[in-house]
């Protein structure tokens, strides 16, 4: 037994390789029909005008308290 390695197993270690997976922190945004707006305040769903005059006419019909409208543009619906 020998404290230093031969040649040949010191090259048979540069042969291996490790992978370490990737594990994302946070979803992507999400938008679906039911919910148009995300969680991401810079996502260009904020900005978009249709979007935004959508839940502003619920709103204004009733539909909607200031409270839940906000909610809703800011992303934060069930």
């Amino acid at each position: 037994m020998s404290l230093f390695p031969s040649r040949s197993s010191a090259r048979d270690d540069d042969d291996e390789y490790t992978a370490v997976p990737t594990i994302p922190l946070e979803d992507a945004p999400l938008h679906t029909q039911d919910h148009p707006f995300c969680y991401d305040g810079a996502c260009g769903c904020h900005e978009d005008h249709l979007l935004v005059d959508e839940i502003n006419t619920a709103y204004q019909d009733g539909l909607l308290t200031s409270n839940e409208a906000t909610n809703v543009t800011r992303g934060r619906t069930v």
